[in-house]
């Protein structure tokens, strides 16, 4: 899993995959960090945040900065990616245009009608 986050210039930065790598998976490591699901649309992104006791269960500090963590379903990509987004309103909403794309077409498939 490729995973991201903004630096102060607005690009988006790939971080750690050894991580990941030794817990297995995203979610194993989120999980083993203190964090807990807190959405899931389907055909979009799973959103999760850190629960009360991540402080305490994330020592090394990897995910101290960020309020969400949104795992990207994007059936075009051939490697699923994360994007790590602090609490910053601007940070949130480029992270919300950049995966515009993935709405409509989640919509289109889902036969919603458009607005």
């Amino acid at each position: 899993m490729k995973v991201y986050h903004f630096l102060e210039d607005g690009l988006a930065e790939r971080m750690f995959e050894n991580f990941i790598r030794y817990y297995g998976s995203m979610d194993d490591l989120l999980k083993a960090k203190g964090w807990q699901l807190s959405e899931d649309l389907d055909m979009v992104y799973t959103a999760w945040v850190p629960s009360e006791n991540a402080e305490q269960a994330d020592r090394e500090g990897l995910f101290s900065e960020y309020a969400y963590v949104f795992q990207v379903e994007d059936i075009s990509s051939t490697m699923p990616w994360a994007v790590l987004v602090r609490n910053d309103p601007h940070e949130y909403m480029k992270f919300m245009r950049m995966i515009e794309p993935l709405f409509s077409r989640a919509q289109y498939l889902s036969g919603a009608p458009s607005a």
